[in-house]
């Protein structure tokens, strides 16, 4: 099934696109899998900043990446002071900078690695907080600039909607 969802990115149509890498096992997998796509420029791994060991973590995942023989971009943010809504601002922060380098390189593709079970979670916290219609259809498995400004300029793909973590486990 993953192979299946991931089969238009082995095309030789597509736009080059990048994989936002966390280093953990999803993103690792969709990277993995895509590693010979003749359009892959690199994998973008972010680092928040937020624990001490985050720049190690990092720069691990980075030569994991490269022993792929894969291209990789650590981007960091520096977060100062937060008092409240770290985990939105986190968001942001990862997807402004990933939007920034995109658009940099003329890359208009950005793969993340969300799956089934993050779609389901999704839509259970969406309807927590009471969400309307337009919070039902859940995440698209493409959008054009989803965060504004954050993502402008960039599609977001998420090629692995359909693909449930058992099955990218075990790939």
């Amino acid at each position: 099934m993953l192979k299946e969802a991931l089969s238009p990115f082995y095309s030789k149509t597509i736009s080059p696109f990048a994989i936002a890498v966390s280093g953990g096992g999803d993103s690792m997998a969709l990277l993995h899998a895509l590693r010979n796509a003749p359009k892959l420029h690199c994998a973008l791994i972010v680092d928040h900043g937020l624990r001490k060991a985050s720049f190690h973590e990092a720069k691990l995942s980075k030569r994991r990446v490269e022993a792929l023989g894969i291209t990789t971009q650590i981007l960091s943010w520096k977060p100062g002071a937060l008092k409240s809504g770290l985990q939105e601002k986190a968001r942001k922060a990862r997807y402004n900078l990933m939007g920034d380098f995109c658009r940099s390189k003329k890359i208009p593709l950005l793969l993340t690695a969300h799956h089934q079970d993050d779609q389901a979670e999704t839509l259970v916290m969406r309807y927590d907080n009471g969400t309307d219609w337009r919070g039902a259809a859940g995440m698209n498995p493409e959008k054009y600039a989803p965060l504004w400004p954050q993502l402008a300029e960039v599609t977001l793909c998420r090629p692995l909607l359909s693909v449930s973590k058992s099955e990218i486990l075990a790939y």
